[in-house]
Parts: structure tokens; sequence; C-alpha cells
């Protein structure tokens, strides 16, 4: 730019040695300084590196001034260069070039001669610090400048639209890319009567909420809403701003940027459309999976339970099968030896020893024959004898056998309640069955306790082992030990008992499954 070293103070003192004197004065307190021949040597020096200019008041007097005064005129907003005006003693000459001389150069100091050096310095240095203070705000422009343009680059790049909002006036000034956002052109008048027309009527109450709280709590907010264009198509705007608080010269304001995000809106609800799409598509085969998978389990559940249920009878048809070919051979010879007893005790009736014999192996051959008749009944293979029977007066004739059965240390109970009608069943085998119910309920019962035997009436709706209709129950129950899941599962199987070895067959509870088959 010049031969003028950065923050040098340019000199110009042509008579005498007034020039040196300046510039030794300014070399003992560290300020770099270049002599100038003239005004026109200065006017080519002088530019916005220079701190200050030292002239003396005769080198300006006469002096063309004109290329300096347009100099000083053309500095930037920041820059205003000091000048410090060497003048003669009060009363020598005449003080009105000094008027002239203000004018022209503006920002000026005047000393009159002869001055002390320290005056000097201390002048020469206000002047130097006022120029800093100039460096320092051309600084802070050139950075506002370059934030206002990396600013705009970045509202063009995303498609921001600026505004402000004058709250004491009403005034908006919107940019053009705001404006644009709203459907208007550049040059279109854009006030914030027309924002607020353009805003869709159903959201129109909510931005002026979201504004209003806006205002009273000074702080910043953030809405989406939908615009109205001038050509009626709709579009979503997105708006953030902040309030700025105004300092009694400035007015408070309301400052921010507009973007539009119709193509995201749309995109979202195109996205939620194909969402709340597959969810149902997805719900609606998940139901259809649901259905399929739990008739499976029903099925895979049925299957187990029919296997279960045939394995269960097979074992009961061949232990049944066992146990009748058994019974049946068994029976034959009871038979045999119970009518050769007969004919035996016709022949001895006069032999009282020997008739008593005869009638212990008589009723010993009479117990195994109900023996073999309670295997055929399990195998069923036997004739039931089928009648009409009260259930109510059957179990009240065995209460006598049963109180001796169960003993005097458990309290029995029989509940009939409302007479029952009549049952078709054999009695004799239900007689057989109520009596190995009780004998197990007393075995269950060493302490003692109560045994109970109810009679009432039940209808079934019709299941797998009982066909529908009414039935007379029977009830048996007590209060001993009482029966755990895996010994009432394996309940009714033939030989499975509980009870320790000769206590019992396992085949009690087996042969009234059987009985109540039949």
């Amino acid at each position: 730019m010049s031969d003028v070293d950065p923050c040098r103070t340019l000199i110009l003192a042509p008579s005498g040695r007034d020039a040196s004197i300046a510039a030794a004065m300014l070399k003992e307190v560290g300020v770099a300084s270049q002599v100038c021949r003239d005004v026109g040597h200065l006017s080519s020096l002088v530019g916005d590196d220079t701190c200050c200019v030292i002239v003396t008041e005769e080198a300006l007097v006469a002096a063309d001034l004109k290329t300096l005064s347009e100099w000083i005129g053309a500095q930037p907003a920041w820059s205003d260069l000091p000048f410090i005006v060497l003048t003669r003693r009060a009363g020598v000459a005449d003080r009105a070039p000094e008027g002239r001389l203000a004018t022209t150069l503006g920002n000026v100091t005047f000393i009159e001669r002869p001055f002390h050096p320290t005056t000097f310095a201390s002048v020469v240095g206000t002047a130097i610090r006022g120029r800093q203070r100039q460096y320092e705000a051309r600084l802070r422009i050139e950075q506002l400048h370059e934030g206002e343009a990396r600013l705009q680059t970045a509202l063009t790049a995303g498609h921001l639209g600026s505004w402000d909002l004058d709250l004491s006036t009403g005034i908006l000034t919107a940019s053009a890319t705001c404006k644009a956002i709203f459907g208007h052109a550049a040059h279109d008048a854009f006030t914030y009567d027309t924002l607020l027309a353009s805003i869709h009527p159903e959201d129109r109450d909510r931005m002026q909420a979201a504004v209003k709280a806006s205002l009273e709590t000074r702080c910043d907010y953030t809405i989406e809403y939908r615009n109205v264009w001038p050509d009626r198509s709709v579009h979503w705007v997105d708006i953030r701003a902040r309030f700025l608080s105004g300092d009694g010269v400035k007015p408070d304001r309301l400052v921010g940027v507009s973007s539009d995000i119709t193509a995201r809106k749309t995109a979202e609800d195109g996205l939620r459309r194909l969402n709340e799409s597959l969810e149902a598509k997805v719900a609606e085969r998940t139901a259809e999976l649901r259905k399929t998978h739990q008739k499976v389990l029903d099925e895979i559940r049925q299957r187990e339970q029919t296997e279960e249920l045939l394995r269960h009878i097979q074992k009961l048809e061949m232990v049944g099968q066992l146990s009748g070919g058994i019974a049946h051979d068994f029976n034959n010879l009871l038979m045999a030896i119970i009518a050769n007893l007969e004919l035996a005790r016709k022949e001895v009736l006069a032999d009282s020893r020997m008739l008593r014999l005869i009638d212990g192996a008589f009723g010993g051959a009479q117990r195994g024959a109900a023996l073999t008749q309670r295997l055929l009944a399990f195998a069923r293979q036997q004739e039931l004898k089928v009648e009409p029977v009260l259930m109510s007066s059957l179990i009240a004739g065995m209460s006598d056998l049963l109180e001796r059965s169960i003993g005097s240390a458990i309290e029995l109970v029989i509940e009939t309640g409302p007479a029952s009608p009549p049952t078709m069943l054999d009695a004799n085998q239900v007689e057989l069955a109520i009596l190995n119910l009780v004998v197990n309920a007393r075995d269950a019962m060493p302490d003692g306790g109560t045994l109970t035997i109810s009679v009432d009436t039940a209808q079934s709706s019709g299941s797998k082992e009982l066909r529908a209709g009414n039935y007379v129950r029977v009830t048996v129950s007590d209060t001993g030990t009482g029966m755990d899941a895996p010994t009432l599962a394996r309940a009714t199987e033939p030989f499975f008992t509980t009870k320790e070895i000769g206590k019992g067959t396992g085949l009690g509870l087996s042969m009234i499954h059987g009985l109540a088959h039949s």
C-alpha cells in the first residue's frame, strides 16, 4: 500500500529542526515515526495504517490541502485519523487558521509551542490509543461482516428465511427466502398481518398462543404449522424465534428463521400410513398364526390325551383279560367245591361238629366266589344284576357294617338330603364299592377323624366318560391325609397301592372304576 510501516506516525514540520526534535521525542517513548517533506508527500503516505499525523501550523496555512482533505473525507466508517497541529505561541499571529484547519482535518488537537516533552508524549499517546480503538472497531466490523456472510451462506444453503419483528411498531422485516416460504415474491409487501392471514385457520390460535407465551416469558419458541399460499395450496413451515430485549434505545424484537418442511411432513405422513398398513397386516397375519398355533396345540393336546386314554384302556383290557381268565377258572373250581360242600352238609346234619367245619369251609368258598365276582366286574365279564335301588336307603342299611369297619375313633356322618330318585344299579357291587372306599378312608385316618358319605343329584352336559343326563352322586370324603398329585393320577391303575406289602392288592379303586363303567 505504501512505504509506511504499520501504525507509524507521520511528521510534517519543514521549518528548522522541529521535525527531527519531534521524531526524537517519539522515539524516546517507543513510537515509530516518519518525516514528510511537504503536504503532497504526506498525502501520498497517509493511509488506514497511519496512527496519527503531527504537523506544524505553518506547513498547512499556505499549502494545497485538497488531496489530503479528499482522503480524510473518504475514510471508512470506523476510521477518524487523529491530527496533532503544533501552533505558534499565543498572541503572535491570527488564530483564524486554526478554525479552518479544524474543519479540514476533523479529528485534530492543537498544541502551542514551545511545549514540554511530557505534554507532547501524553497528547501523542492519547491520539494513538484512540486510533487503536478504531482498529479494534474495524476488527469487530470485519468479524460482524464475516459472520453475516457466513450466516447468509448458511441460510441460503439451508433454504432458511430470516425475519425480524419490531414489537413496538409491529413492523415485520422478512428476507426474500422467508417471503417465498409463504408463497410471496421478493418484491411483494409482506406484513405481520399478511403472515397471520396466511396461517391455516386450524393452526392460527396455536401459533398466536406460542408468540404470546414467548413475549410473556421472554423465551425462545419453536412451532410447526400450516400456511395457505395465495394459490390456495397448503404448505408446512417450521418457525424458530428468539426474543431480544431492547436497551431503552432499541425496542424489543422477535427475530428468527423459517423453513419449508412440506416435503418432510409429506414423507412423515406417507411413512405413518405405511407403518399403519404394515402393522395392520402384521396384526392380521399374527392373529391367523395365533389361531393356527392354538389349533395345533389343541390338536396335540387332544392327541396326547387320546393316546394316554388308549394306553390306559389297553392296559386295563390286558389286566382285565388276565383277571377274567383267572376268575373264570377259579370260579369253576369254587362252584365244584361249594356243590360238594352242600352235598356233604346234607350227609352230616346229625354231627354238629362236622357241620360247623363244613359251614366254615362253605363260608370261605363263598368269600372266594365273591372275590371272583369282583374280578369279573373289573374285567367287565360279569353279568350285573341291575335293578331300581334307592341309594339313600342302601347306604342307610349299610351304616352298622360301616361303623364296625371303621372303628370307634372315626365318626361316620351320612348325609342323604332330599329324597333322590331310584337308580338303576347292582346293589351288591355298589355295597362292595362303598365298603372299599370306606376302608381306604379309615386307613388314611390312623389317628381318627370324620368320614362323610353324602348322596345328592347332579346333571352332566356330557363328556367322554359320562353321557349327558341326570345322575345320583355318591361322595365319600374324609379328614385324612389325602393323596398327592402323582398318587391321584395312578389311583385307578390295577395293582397300584400305597400300602405295605400284604395289606392291599391295589385292585379296590380299579374295580370300582370298572364297576362304574359297567
